[in-house]
């Protein structure tokens, strides 16, 4: 989607904006959010169920080329957008290296709503998850 922006907020607090990035469509099913995924900085499904999306690894996600040069205290954003009309909320789940941080009920992304996350670096191979920022 042209001129959707997401940022990578360095741990100064500088932002550094990347535009034209892509979209992605979210599985109708239990699915694994990929690195990929989450350096184009969206997701967007339409669930016809309750829904899990487990984040990539943190290995995984520093293997990403966008996510690579981050240092530790540097913040990645990254919006889930559900469009289903009615109940069926998705649940974001961390994998192996990745710690949530905050109320376990903010993961959960409603019908209609969207729900901005970051992954913050705090050591080589591990991120913490922070959301509705």
């Amino acid at each position: 989607m042209s001129g959707y922006t997401r940022k990578l907020v360095m741990k100064n607090g500088e932002t550094f904006p990347h535009r034209g990035r892509t979209i992605f469509a979210g599985a109708d099913a239990a699915s694994t959010v990929t690195a990929a995924m989450i350096a184009g900085g969206a997701i967007k499904a339409t669930p016809t169920a309750s829904r899990t999306y487990t984040l990539d690894t943190a290995a995984l996600l520093i293997a990403n080329a966008a996510l690579s040069n981050m240092d530790i205290g540097d913040m990645f954003e990254f919006t889930v957008i559900n469009m289903a009309a009615a109940t069926h909320p998705i649940v974001v789940a961390v994998a192996t290296g990745i710690t949530h941080v905050g109320v376990t009920a903010n993961l959960t992304v409603a019908a209609t709503v969207s729900r901005n996350f970051g992954l913050v670096r705090t050591g080589a191979a591990t991120f913490d998850l922070v959301s509705n920022i």
